[in-house]
């Protein structure tokens, strides 16, 4: 572990949180700077690696940063709430993410537990094949179509599973929010 930045022990679970509103005119560097002084960084244990930027969607001079932290650094800054990068004010929020395994397009499950034995499609929702062999022009989510056989719902199914407007997602992720479990990106 040199800075804390990139190097950390692989077997340290991570947790991902968001940055949100961070300007652009701070360097990715000068962020996570900004984030050892608030969260009171402990260059001997504490780890923070950043890895996702976001464009905000209506202002150029803002952007949300994802990085991934240690347990005690995530506890400290969830608890901190924001920080401040010049006079822009940022939140810190836990990011969740719902696993959405691509083999057999199912909500909610890792590799490590899917007992499907064949691909489905994620445009299509058919057997046997995935997106980049897909010919058909109908989009079809196999996550609705098994909510309407399994709950007797009437869902529209004409979106790809991976449709972030797909209501079983919607529904399962308002499901995670409610609860106490914290789901973070596995990678």
């Amino acid at each position: 572990q040199k800075t804390g930045i990139q190097y950390h022990d692989k077997d340290v679970k991570l947790f991902s949180l968001i940055l949100l509103n961070t300007p652009t005119t701070f360097t990715e560097t000068e962020i996570i700077d900004l984030i050892k002084i608030n969260g009171n960084f402990d260059p001997a244990y504490d780890i923070i690696k950043l890895t996702k930027e976001i464009p905000h969607k209506r202002d150029n001079s803002k952007r949300h940063i994802i990085i991934r932290v240690n347990r005690k650094l995530s506890i400290k800054l969830l608890n901190l709430n924001y920080f401040y990068a010049g006079l822009q004010r940022c939140t810190i929020k836990k990011r969740l993410v719902l696993l959405r395994r691509r083999k057999c397009q199912t909500i909610g499950h890792h590799q490590n537990t899917c007992t499907e034995s064949y691909c489905y499609c994620e445009k299509c929702g058919y057997k046997g094949h995935n997106i980049e062999n897909c010919t058909e022009k109908e989009e079809f989510c196999i996550n609705c179509h098994s909510s309407n056989q399994d709950s007797n719902l009437n869902l529209d199914c004409n979106h790809r599973a991976s449709s972030p407007s797909c209501p079983t997602y919607l529904h399962e992720l308002k499901e995670l929010r409610q609860s106490n479990q914290v789901y973070t990106h596995p990678y």
